[in-house]
C-alpha cells in the first residue's frame, strides 16, 4: 500500500526539511489559507518570513501537492468524529482522511504540534 507524507501548516513552519522536501508532500488546501493569514496577520517578523519562504517552495519545487477537499465531506466527517470542533487543524485532519480513503493511501501525518498529533492517532 501506498504511504502519503501529509503536513499540515505547523510541520511546514517548523521542519526546515519541508521548505524542500525530497520527497512529495500532500498539504490541503487549508494549509495553504492559513500560511496565507499568517503572510498577512501574525505579529512575529520571523513567522511570517517563515510563512512566506513555504509558499515560495510550494510554487517552485513541485513537490508538494496542495488537495482541495469538498466542504461538505470534512463537514460530514466533523459529525461523524464529534470531538473534533470546526477549526482549520481539525479539519485539515479531515482532509487528510478522506484523502486517504479516496487514495486508498495509509497516510504519514506530520505535525510539529502536540495536540494536533493526538488527534492524528
Amino acid at each position: 500500500m501506498n504511504i502519503s507524507r501529509w503536513a499540515d501548516t505547523s510541520a511546514l513552519l517548523h521542519w526546515a526539511g519541508l521548505s524542500n522536501p525530497q520527497e512529495n508532500v500532500v498539504i490541503s488546501a487549508i494549509t495553504v489559507q492559513e500560511l496565507e493569514h499568517i503572510k498577512t496577520n501574525e505579529k512575529d517578523d520571523k513567522i511570517k518570513y517563515k510563512a512566506r519562504e513555504v509558499v515560495r517552495s510550494i510554487l517552485t519545487t513541485g513537490k508538494f501537492d496542495v488537495i482541495l477537499t469538498d466542504n461538505q465531506k470534512i463537514d460530514k466527517m466533523l459529525k461523524k468524529y464529534h470531538f473534533l470542533s470546526n477549526i482549520p487543524d481539525h479539519r485539515i485532519l479531515c482532509a487528510a482522511e478522506i484523502y486517504a480513503i479516496e487514495q486508498g493511501h495509509d497516510i504519514m501525518f506530520m505535525t510539529s504540534d502536540a495536540l494536533q498529533y493526538l488527534f492524528a492517532l
